[in-house]
């Protein structure tokens, strides 16, 4: 990176299940984007904002682990960026996962359950996820630098971890004893690239993994980075678990925690402060090295802002400037689920309809952020952005601006369709996101190295005064990308019918293979003339109703 002044980004992407096409695409346009403008001011274009921007980190959960992950490989490749006039480019390492590869008929072959020994694992067949991983990272495309990529590039998945790591809050009382926990939320990092000349400022946590050379599915520490994204995404229940191994003494012996300080002037206590503390580890210690199981990322943080705002600030107790007029560095969020938060029961339930509330009701706790709450209700904050799903008042009145909004987020997977609008959509809101919302006063220092008439030619019109793009959108980047046509009348959920039988009938059988045969011969017929119909119809029936909710 040059001397210019230079503005700091770290991308979040947040759980998305199968509109993680949307963030595929947003992602996409963006990488265009900032290619766009850089090679404009290498080749000293006078409409090239003579600023720099530096992506110093990407995290993600979820789906948006999975999206962080393919950011890791493409942004080291030179590929084709896919729009509406030549969708289908085998070379884009983020359309054809999430457009091509992933579909709710891979997720319901029965292959993993052929063997007479196979166990249920997960409701949907996961083990064609590995092969897509695979073929990202084994991509043909050839090497290509970035400047605005910070090199090494950190790189944090969220993952939940079944395992945990227990601590003990012990206090001054009457006994030895201590209250008993575990942390579940987990994360699992890598630094992406040539690792750095010196001591990295700040120091890299010790269980950050680095990965060098161009992406391989036969490179360990490639691989390592592909499991961990697939254990981020592995939605409960519907997605194979995966797991994941750290070195015990040597890592999670050593995790840091800020205690805060208590207002004094007393040099120990007065200030806030980060120290190791070693956890509670039952007798006899579990294994070294450590393995756990895990779940996708977004049961536990599913919006990882502080992932990427404590690579941002330089640690845990560093700040991010949030004045507009000061703003050096902001977290940007990719987040197609902002829904508004519904009231759960206010009155008595049956003890078999509180799964549902109990279950909203963790996740919602789980999204519940005070300080992100707060910084949110303050009008000059510039640190963090958000680019979320709109359609403005074109199209239908649905649900939800993406396709795949509808069932959870898992509508997308039944048609290509549906992820291909939502693809499309991306592209377009981080254009128009670029274009009219991320940007900073016109008086930042960013700036001060603009003619006059460029200020003049880009300035955003804004309540609070002059704004300024802090990337501009230059050569292809410029172009309009029009808004996708509705995906409506594509799919008839009758036509799943075939493949859901197939696979509950053998989720089913597996399940009860264990059983003595004339059990087996009951459960059976009872699943044959009764069960089967109902789970069928009830599955059919929710995408359908789905799809209605959605105008599809």
């Amino acid at each position: 990176m040059s001397e210019r002044p230079t503005f700091e980004i770290g991308l979040v992407m947040a759980g998305a299940i199968s509109a993680g096409a949307y963030t595929a695409g947003a992602l996409d346009f963006l990488i265009e984007a900032l290619d766009a403008w850089d090679e404009a001011k290498a080749r000293g274009d006078a409409e090239a904002p003579p600023h720099d921007v530096r992506l110093k980190v990407i995290a993600g959960a979820s789906a948006g682990g999975i999206c962080a992950a393919i950011a890791a490989v493409a942004l080291g490749r030179d590929f084709a960026h896919v729009s509406a006039g030549n969708l289908g480019s085998a070379s884009n390492p983020f359309f054809k996962p999430w457009v091509e590869d992933i579909d709710i008929s891979v997720l319901l072959d029965n292959g993993d359950l052929e063997d007479d020994e196979a166990q249920v694992l997960s409701i949907l067949n996961a083990t064609g996820l590995p092969r897509i991983v695979d073929t990202v990272l084994d991509t043909a495309e050839p090497p290509k630098r970035r400047r605005y990529v910070a090199e090494p590039l950190p790189v944090r998945f969220t993952v939940g971890n079944l395992k945990g790591i227990p601590y003990e809050i012990g206090m001054r009382g009457n006994t030895a004893a201590g209250h008993a926990m575990r942390v579940h939320g987990d994360d699992y990092s890598f630094l992406v690239g040539a690792p750095p000349a010196g001591p990295p400022d700040p120091p890299v946590p010790p269980d950050w993994v680095a990965v060098t050379g161009g992406s391989s599915s036969a490179d360990p520490a490639w691989r390592k980075l592909g499991t961990a994204c697939l254990a981020s995404g592995a939605f409960p229940l519907f997605l194979l678990p995966k797991a994941l191994r750290r070195e015990r003494h040597a890592l999670l012996d050593r995790r840091t925690f800020v205690i805060p300080g208590d207002g004094t002037n007393d040099p120990h206590h007065g200030t806030a402060r980060e120290v190791e503390i070693e956890p509670t580890w039952p007798t006899p210690q579990p294994a070294d090295p450590y393995d756990f199981l895990c779940v996708d990322g977004g049961t536990m943080n599913n919006e990882p802002l502080e992932l990427a705002r404590h690579v941002l600030a330089g640690g845990k107790l560093a700040h991010n400037p949030r004045a507009g007029k000061d703003a050096t560095r902001a977290v940007l969020m990719i987040d197609p689920f902002v829904d508004p938060a519904d009231l759960g029961p206010g009155a008595g339930l049956p003890v078999t309809g509180l799964i549902g509330p109990l279950t909203d009701a963790w996740t919602m706790q789980c999204r519940f952020k005070p300080t992100d709450l707060v910084l949110a209700h303050e009008d000059d904050v510039y640190s963090r952005f958000l680019l979320a799903p709109s359609r403005g008042s074109a199209g239908p009145a649905t649900r939800h601006p993406c396709a795949s909004g509808g069932l959870g987020g898992f509508l997308g997977f039944f048609h290509r369709a549906f992820r291909e609008h939502d693809y499309l959509l991306g592209r377009r809101n981080c254009q128009r996101f670029l274009a009219r919302h991320f940007a900073l006063p016109a008086d930042n220092p960013l700036f001060a190295e603009w003619p006059q008439a460029l200020k003049d030619a880009l300035a955003i019109p804004d309540p609070a005064g002059s704004h300024l793009p802090v990337i501009p959108l230059l050569g292809s980047a410029g172009a309009v990308q029009p808004l996708p046509k509705w995906p409506s009348g594509r799919l008839d959920p009758k036509s799943l019918e075939p493949a859901i039988e197939a696979r509950a009938d053998k989720v089913f059988e597996r399940l009860v293979a264990g059983l003595g045969t004339l059990q087996r011969w009951y459960v059976w017929a009872g699943w044959k003339f009764g069960a089967r119909s109902l789970v069928v119809d009830k599955a059919i029936g929710a995408v359908a109703d789905a799809m209605k909710g959605q105008k599809l």
